[in-house]
């Protein structure tokens, strides 16, 4: 599968996961800006038959209020280890269902968070998205080759 259809797959399961389980509105944009921000990236890794990664990047302040979303509970606010399992979930949904169009026997492997003042530059990326959600960016990055 190509990159252009790789990114149009990847905008699919984001438009979809936003209306069904994060309940907010996705709006893409042309590039994101995390400029004096704390970034989670939450990312899976693909392996065997198709070798790359999935990183989902975003702020505290996204991270929280998706959080809040996917725990709805309003009378608790949501704990940073509730924010790095919801991104970590987001991600492993995402890249699940991206599987499905890369070569069969692809493995995916649990996600991961790590949460960093900048995000590593990597040369291996295929294609990414931009998005703007609640004000905040959210960017998906897919990333070929081994990149663990």
């Amino acid at each position: 599968m190509d990159a252009a259809a790789l990114y149009d797959e990847l905008h699919t399961i984001t438009e979809t996961l936003s209306g069904i389980m994060l309940h907010t509105s996705f709006h893409e944009t042309s590039e994101t800006s995390f400029a004096g921000k704390e970034i989670y990236i939450a990312q899976v890794f693909f392996t065997d038959a198709w070798q790359g990664s999935l990183r989902i990047i975003t702020t505290d302040t996204l991270a929280r209020i998706l959080a809040e979303r996917i725990f709805s509970d309003p009378a608790y606010p949501v704990t940073s280890f509730e924010m790095s399992e919801a991104l970590r979930e987001i991600a492993n949904i995402t890249g699940g269902n991206l599987k499905n169009f890369l070569p069969e026997g692809t493995k995916l492997s649990l996600p991961r968070l790590d949460v960093v003042a900048e995000i590593p530059a990597m040369h291996t990326i295929i294609t990414t998205l931009h998005f703007e959600a609640e004000g905040e960016p959210y960017r998906i990055d897919l990333l070929r080759g081994n990149t663990q």
